[in-house]
């Protein structure tokens, strides 16, 4: 990433602030990385939730750092990449996950708008060099779509 880049990112950071709350999780998360264990721990934090939320998992070197909650309506949340690219900057995480819920679905099937805004987060993320991830979390199942 230049320095132009980070510094137009931190400068914005300061005009913006933050609508994250910084959570602290109820199930433990594992320090490494896999998806077998994000799955049961996504699905562990969504139990009974009814409002859509989206939680983001911040790595450093595949170690998991701490996740991040926005809470949204009934059915619909909106998450603020740029602000997820300035915390991954202020924090040198190399790997995000990006995921959120479908309180009124049984299994976690996306919608085109996911889709797309999978599409624009993972570009954003990979315009800073960050790896990411994106996954729905519905009742029983977990869909990561990349």
């Amino acid at each position: 990433m230049t320095f132009k880049l980070i510094l137009i990112l931190l400068l914005t950071s300061c005009a913006l602030g933050s609508k994250y709350e910084t959570y602290t999780p109820l199930a433990t998360l594992p320090t490494q990385f896999n998806t077998e264990s994000t799955d049961r721990y996504l699905l562990t934090q969504y139990k009974g939730v009814l409002n859509e939320q989206a939680r983001v998992i911040y790595y450093k070197n595949n170690l998991y750092l701490m996740d991040e909650v926005v809470s949204g309506s009934i059915n619909n949340v909106s998450v603020n990449g740029l602000q997820i690219v300035i915390n991954c900057t202020i924090k040198k995480c190399n790997k995000v996950i990006l995921a959120h819920n479908h309180p009124s679905q049984y299994w976690a099937r996306p919608s085109n708008i996911d889709l797309d805004d999978a599409d624009k987060f993972k570009e954003m993320m990979n315009q800073a060099d960050i790896q990411a991830h994106y996954i729905i979390i519905g009742e029983h199942d977990a869909n990561w779509i990349y």
